[in-house]
């Protein structure tokens, strides 16, 4: 049997070589490294296999095939030219470019199936590049996972659960009392800094949240303005609006449990006046849009605050058709000058 296997190793070792020629002609850069890697794992395992157990000599030719593995293994890595995360991230941006560009061209009216199925190819070629890149670029460059705070928050109360245990042993001398205590006294007071920041962390998150679900609700209201819609599309609208209202004010609810100042948040003004003129900042919101729509340096917010959503609404939507009406007679007015310059022109001819 070990004649048998070092004749088997003595071979192995003899075909290794043509083997890895073979290999680099039809093997892939990835497929030449995983079979590299698996034949490092057999020899290693044939070494300290226990049935059977290898002569001196069967060791020595499997740490050969090893050694040899390993060298064709290294200098294979060594081959290859590995981008740096610049180069990886201008590649991502140039792909990116490209098919923002391609999928303009798109929107020309004037093009013909065939040219559209062309640049959907070429669309779809630069994806599949993008997606291989970003695929590459996760293996290269890993993002390192930090400790979140939710982390270093669990640790300190279980620190703390340990210190209050130690406190229990009645063997304890004093001075060892009054280090344990120290020592707690000083976890609760950076464990409350924690909790305080991660508060303020999840405040932050909800206002973001809160900013999103208004900025939705702003489209729909724009859309609600238009008089060119119907009672039945106006309803949906409307539905869609209270909907995103609803859950506004369950987040600002949340908010005003939580306490937490957002004196540096960009949404800190809109509640500031909020809490100023007991409204909601949805409401808030609305008045903000109103007032940047009239435009009018005078406008009072405070006046609107006893008013109606639905009056702040009809307010917008009446700016909104004056708007309309503004731009309809400034380009009925610019047609008519071209037109009067068009005959003048002719007269003149």
């Amino acid at each position: 049997m070990k004649k048998l296997l070092g004749l088997l190793l003595a071979t192995v070792l003899v075909l290794s070589m043509s083997i890895t020629v073979f290999a680099e002609e039809t093997l892939s850069l990835e497929e030449q490294i995983a079979a590299l890697e698996a034949d490092i794992a057999t020899y290693e395992a044939a070494l300290v296999s226990e049935d059977p157990v290898l002569t001196d000599e069967e060791k020595a030719a499997t740490q050969t095939l090893i050694d040899e593995a390993i060298a064709n293994l290294t200098a294979l890595l060594e081959s290859i030219e590995v981008p740096t995360e610049e180069e990886m991230l201008a590649s991502m941006d140039a792909a990116e470019a490209n098919i923002a560009e391609l999928t303009a061209q798109l929107e020309d009216e004037t093009l013909t199936e065939e040219q559209i199925q062309a640049i959907n190819v070429q669309i779809a070629a630069l994806q599949a590049d993008l997606e291989a890149i970003k695929a590459d670029y996760d293996v290269l460059y890993p993002v390192n996972e930090e400790v979140t705070l939710e982390d270093e928050i669990a640790e300190l109360v279980s620190h703390i659960d340990t210190l209050k245990l130690q406190l229990q042993d009645e063997t304890l001398t004093e001075e060892e009392i009054a280090a344990i205590e120290a020592e707690l006294e000083a976890q609760n007071a950076l464990l409350a800094e924690k909790e305080d920041a991660f508060e303020a962390i999840q405040a932050a998150e909800i206002a973001e949240e809160i900013a999103a679900l208004q900025a939705e609700m702003d489209g729909y209201i724009e859309a609600l303005a238009s008089t060119e819609l119907t009672d039945e599309e106006k309803a949906t609208l409307q539905e869609k609006i209270d909907a995103l209202q609803a859950q506004i004010d369950a987040l600002e609810a949340t908010l005003d449990d939580n306490e937490v100042e957002l004196d540096d948040h960009p949404l800190a003004e809109r509640f500031m006046y909020a809490e100023k003129f007991g409204i909601t900042p949805g409401k808030m919101n609305l008045i903000e849009r109103l007032r940047n729509r009239a435009q009018d340096e005078a406008f009072d917010m405070e006046k609107y605050a006893d008013a109606s959503v639905k009056e702040i609404m009809g307010e917008m939507k009446a700016l909104h058709q004056g708007e309309k009406e503004e731009k309809k007679e400034s380009k009925d007015k610019e047609k008519s000058n071209k037109s009067k310059k068009s005959k003048k022109s002719r007269s003149d001819d």
